[in-house]
């Protein structure tokens, strides 16, 4: 080899043949490492599978095939079941490529490939436990299959267990820590299936990602109800890529289960359709199989990143777990790197596996801990640029991973903020933890309206100022800060979804205040509603003050979800603590009650007229009113569609028709006249709420609302003699037996029915429901929910400030009902031809 300096530029590098003058030979100047530490290969999987053990290593994402990938290998499989097979009807079978990296002379890493063979490996378990399943085989056969099938279940196992028989089997393939877990007990029997899922921690019933209940999770596995009845059939966690492992087994044992019934009369030949399959799979299945020998974990990297950049459908998750093991690759020790991926590990099981907590924790850490950028969105739009080993001078995020130092800083600050941040997403299983248990309540209501009304601009500064209160020595003034900064983001956020304003510069308002919670002078100095209320006037001044409550005004229709969280957030604040119903009630629990109802025609409901909601909520009798008069000729008409379609756009959706109802309340009659449904609702503590208070029994005649009542308790009793002791003493009835009573409750029933106290009662309530009583409940909700809404604080010089404080009740009654003429004008407007001349 020359010893004079050689570059690209001066001398011609020759790689193909020999070198001539000025020539030099190339290969003699390259390191041929990637042509001397890959093997390639062409394998059955067999080969692939018996050859020792494999690993997925921990830079790998966990078990990813869905049913789209699950139905391109049942294509292949299934044509082994065709009654008749001719010469050219099997062939083998491309299975695509599988790089594998020695660990030892008995372990090898699964580089790429890892789906197909976890998948495989659950079609031979599958196979397997269906050859046992088989009871009915003639051991008479000429072939002696039931001998066969006995040996083949054993032979079966020894591919995907390492040491079967044995009191502690493992499995031949060690999935990543996500998976391996429930990898090991789904390959194991039905004992082992169920200790895993009873381990797992109970999670609230309203989590639906995650989660799976034990009656779920047996029945995936065909696990008979006596095999756990003895244990609660509750929700627990569960990791959404062990649930595609167990759709996976599903799927296959389902198809498998099917083929094998429909083309087989017998066992005997449902056990060689089953070894012939195993067979099949494990001869025809071929490989393209590249082998990297030992001690080039640098090359391993650069083959995983070139798979991934070329197509490879991985979640940006997996990307950035396989930057950050490259950058401790590179420059820790073993024990660095190990305590490193412990960390991101950890939190990756705090979020059970759910890729898509994982990414949002990410996105809204890097958007308190990066100042530079605006918002959530900006760090979501270029989240893989803050991890990146070698960054541009131009890209919008910074870097987590240039160094080996900072990659170790912030995953000690992802450690750190990783349970706060679980606090916040779950806030049914989880919540906020305070010292002061009234402040943490608040907070965690708080955070379920939040979560319910599905908005994530407000997560960043949430927090941000969770982990000054849960971090800071001042503890009693840090967690007064967050309940005001709670208190104020759900301000704007119902602001938000109510007026449906681009949340897009919403952002960079949260942003800009949740970095005052991570610099260095006194973050509990920080006077939030100010700064938020400051801000998001000047952004968005159509929102705020008299803009605002007209907004709430002039809406006729509102979101439930939105008007369900609301309403609640009124209740809840004007609730006593400890009130019996308050006290076991969430969110989830509660339900909407449009007072005039969805499906406002009464067919089939005792003797009411199928329009009899219409006339009385618009007062059909007043011959003075247009619109009366014109609703009472479009039911003339008997045009049902255009009835609905004003209802639905100006009444039934309204704040002011809007009520809330707990899930032991009747909510099965909803579409019933007031009379009916209103009296079942005030037997319970309905109108406890602030919100309900209009409804409540006192708003009428005490005859009538007696005399109802009455009318609902006799019917709760019709139909049924249990109990009928109990149900006679508390309707003061005098029985024998269970069938005097039921005669009793009928006779009392249709005499009470015949009174003239119970016809006025039926009269007042149905008539107390009015468009003008619609108007008067809106004022007062309208003025709930300012006093809710507005921002207080003080000012740079000291003064107090209190928006909304302008408007009484008189002036939002007065603002409210013109806007209801309005509408009723241009109702009357667009159908004035129903009008009588």
């Amino acid at each position: 080899m020359p010893s004079f300096d050689v570059s690209f530029g001066t001398h011609l590098f020759e790689f193909e043949e020999d070198a001539g003058d000025g020539v030099i030979r190339g290969w003699d100047w390259v390191q041929r490492s990637v042509w001397k530490n890959i093997d390639f290969d062409r394998a059955m999987l067999l080969d692939l599978l018996d050859s020792g053990t494999l690993e997925i290593p921990e830079y790998q994402r966990g078990y990813a095939w869905e049913e789209q990938q699950w139905e391109d290998l049942w294509v292949e499989l299934e044509p082994a079941f065709a009654e008749s097979i001719a010469r050219n009807d099997l062939t083998e079978v491309f299975f695509g490529s599988v790089f594998t990296a020695d660990v030892d002379n008995r372990t090898a890493e699964v580089i790429d490939g890892q789906q197909r063979i976890t998948t495989v490996s659950l079609v031979l378990k599958i196979i397997q436990e269906l050859l046992g399943d088989l009871d009915g085989i003639d051991p008479g056969t000429e072939d002696d299959i039931a001998s066969v099938a006995t040996r083949q279940e054993t032979l079966i196992e020894t591919l995907f267990l390492e040491n079967p028989g044995s009191t502690n089997p493992r499995t031949k393939l060690t999935l990543n820590d996500h998976n391996n877990e429930f990898y090991q007990a789904l390959m194991g029997d039905t004992a082992d299936r169920l200790s895993y899922i009873t381990d797992r921690e109970s999670v609230h019933g309203n989590r639906k990602r995650n989660a799976i209940t034990i009656r779920q999770y047996a029945k995936r596995f065909r696990i008979g109800d006596d095999e756990w009845e003895d244990i609660e059939n509750d929700n627990r966690s569960f990791d959404d890529s062990n649930d595609r492992l167990i759709e996976a087994y599903d799927y296959f044992r389902s198809r498998i289960e099917r083929e094998i019934a429909e083309t087989y009369d017998d066992d005997a030949s449902r056990a060689r359709a089953l070894i012939n399959l195993k067979e099949y799979l494990l001869h025809a299945f071929v490989v393209g199989h590249f082998h990297v020998s030992q001690g080039h974990p640098s090359l391993l990297m650069d083959i995983f990143q070139i798979l991934n950049d070329r197509g490879m459908d991985l979640n940006q998750v997996d990307i950035i777990r396989a930057r950050i093991v490259a950058r401790l690759r590179e420059d820790a020790k073993p024990a660095i790197e190990a305590e490193n991926l412990q960390r991101w590990k950890d939190i990756v099981d705090l979020f059970d596996g759910d890729y898509g907590d994982v990414s949002d924790f990410l996105v809204d850490t890097i958007s308190i801990v990066d100042e530079r950028v605006d918002g959530r969105s900006e760090v979501s739009d270029h989240l893989l640029e803050a991890f990146v080993l070698d960054p541009r001078e131009d890209q919008t995020l910074e870097s987590q991973l240039k160094t080996l130092a900072s990659t170790e800083e912030f995953l000690k600050t992802l450690e750190r903020y990783s349970t706060y941040y679980h606090n916040i997403v779950y806030p049914y299983d989880d919540g906020l933890y305070l010292e002061d248990d009234r402040r943490q309540r608040t907070c965690n209501d708080i955070l379920q309206r939040l979560q319910s009304l599905r908005t994530s601009q407000w997560r960043p500064l949430v927090l941000a100022a969770y982990a000054v209160a849960r971090e800071s020595d001042a503890t009693d003034r840090a967690e007064s800060v967050l309940l005001r900064t709670m208190r104020a983001v759900e301000n704007v956020t119902f602001r938000q979804v109510l007026s449906s304003i681009n949340p897009n510069r919403l952002e960079g308002i949260y942003a800009d205040v949740a970095h005052r919670f991570t610099r260095e002078d006194d973050v509990l100095d920080v006077n939030v509603e100010a700064e938020l209320y400051t801000e998001f006037e000047s952004v968005y001044p159509g929102v705020v003050g008299t803009s605002f409550v007209e907004t709430l005004v002039e809406t006729s229709s509102v979101n439930t979800r939105y008007a369900k969280a609301l309403l609640w957030k009124l209740t809840d604040e004007h609730t006593e603590t400890d009130a019996m119903w308050r006290r076991s009630l969430n969110i989830s629990e509660v339900h909407l009650e449009h007072v005039f109802p969805q499906s406002p025609f009464l067919d089939n409901i005792g003797s009411f007229d199928r329009y009899y909601w219409f006339e009385r909520f618009f007062d059909a009798d007043d011959p003075e009113d247009p619109l009366a008069e014109t609703i009472a000729g479009i039911v003339d008409a008997g045009d049902d569609e255009l009835l609905m379609d004003i209802c639905e756009e100006y009444y039934i959706s309204d704040l002011g028709n809007l009520g809330l109802l707990w899930n032991q309340d009747n909510v099965t009659g909803q579409n019933h006249p007031l009379s009916r449904k209103l009296p079942v609702y005030q037997r319970s503590d309905f109108d406890e709420a602030v919100v309900n208070e209009f409804f409540g029994a006192d708003r009428f005649s005490e005859v009538a609302a007696t005399t109802l009542h009455r009318w609902v308790e006799l019917n709760a009793a019709r139909g049924t003699t249990e109990n009928w002791e109990s149900r006679a003493d508390a309707l003061g009835l005098s029985c024998a037996d269970g069938d005097e009573f039921a005669a009793e409750v009928e006779r009392e029933l249709a005499a009470l029915e015949e009174t003239e106290s119970f016809g006025e009662a039926v009269d007042e309530y149905d008539r107390y429901w009015t468009r003008e009583a619609l108007a008067t409940r809106k004022a007062e909700l309208v003025e709930l929910a300012l006093e809710s809404l507005a921002f207080r604080y003080e000012d740079a010089d000291g003064e107090r400030v209190a928006e909304f404080a302008e408007w009484d009740r008189d002036q939002l009654e007065t603002a409210v009902r013109d806007e209801m003429d309005s509408r009723a004008r241009v109702i009357v407007a667009e159908n004035d031809g129903y009008r009588d001349d």
